[in-house]
């Protein structure tokens, strides 16, 4: 439901604030990756557009855009070797 604004269409100003509020709490990110994302692998922040940036898509990296889910991803087979 979230990702619908991504659709190139012009929306009203009350809507895109009501789902940019969504759309943190559905992302809620525990680990704030932004700056450790860039920094490691040198990204560059274009949005994809104005409605992209506005609800949270601030790159055109599938990595950074994943924000703490991609250090889940990366981490779990190490835990289960480990365990």
């Amino acid at each position: 439901m979230t990702h619908q604004l991504l659709i190139n269409l012009s929306y009203p100003a009350l809507l895109m604030l009501y789902f940019s509020y969504v759309f943190e709490f559905v992302s809620f990110d525990l680990i704030p990756t932004d700056d450790f994302y860039d920094y490691i692998f040198g990204f560059q922040n274009e949005p994809f557009s104005s409605q992209a940036e506005e609800l949270g898509y601030e790159s055109h990296n599938l990595i950074r855009n994943m924000g703490s889910l991609f250090l889940t991803l990366l981490l779990t087979p190490l835990f289960l070797l480990v365990g």
